[in-house]
């Protein structure tokens, strides 16, 4: 009887260090991605992380909620480091296009950022009643295709420099040799580049006589100089 009233001291005394002892309670947050769009302790106030015992905190929760509260965030992982601190890996959305004739930049989910001064991404051509300001978000369908399309580019072989929206939100990219990808507003975006990808791989050594490679169809259509 001794031992088990012993243990089960030692069971509360612990349970009560880990629920309300001043050691568990967060103290601190590291930020391992200086340049993101959250790097400092304050932009966690709002969210009442410190003093909050480590154990309770609900990391998906808070990773969901930075990401509602700065839109720039394209991800947020955060691990717990015992007893009291916290380290946030941030990382930030990337524009996959600037805008034609302002300072601005999109991200692929249309959020509207800086332009950033060194940076290989293509320029998109936008009507002017598009509402172009800082912080904003683009809402219009075809140029969201538009931008799906450019930042699925930025990842493959063509090399996109300017892209203009067709009529029916289909997609012209004018990129490396001249070429021109003609994308469908009504089909797969990564279909259409494993096309692209294909018809490049195949006229590699030739592509520069290749004018233009229209994506619209089952097959792709090609269309020499």
């Amino acid at each position: 009887m001794v031992r088990v009233s012993v243990a089960v001291v030692a069971i509360v005394a612990i349970v009560y260090i880990v629920l309300f002892s001043p050691i568990f309670k967060i103290k601190s947050a590291a930020f391992t991605k200086e340049q993101s769009c959250l790097n400092e302790s304050s932009q966690l106030d709002k969210f009442s992380v410190f003093g909050k015992n480590i154990f309770f905190l609900n990391r998906e929760k808070l990773s969901l909620d930075l990401k509602a509260e700065f839109p720039c965030i394209d991800n947020a992982r955060i691990q717990k480091v015992l007893p009291s601190k916290l380290n946030f890996d941030v990382v930030t959305k990337q524009p996959v296009a600037r805008i034609e004739g302002t300072n601005l930049a999109a991200t692929k989910d249309g959020l509207l950022i800086q332009a950033p001064q060194k940076s290989q991404i293509p320029t998109i051509f936008l009507s002017y009643d598009q509402n172009v300001q800082v912080a904003s978000k683009i809402v219009d369908e075809k140029v969201l295709f538009a931008l799906q399309v450019a930042a699925s580019l930025l990842k493959s072989d063509f090399v996109p420099q300017n892209i203009r929206i067709l009529d029916l939100g289909d997609v012209a990219v004018y990129g490396n040799y001249n070429i021109v990808a003609i994308f469908s507003s009504s089909k797969d975006v990564d279909v259409q580049l494993d096309s692209l990808q294909s018809v490049l791989a195949r006229s590699k050594i030739d592509a520069a006589k290749i004018a233009k490679i229209d994506l619209r169809f089952d097959n792709p259509v090609i269309i020499y100089r």
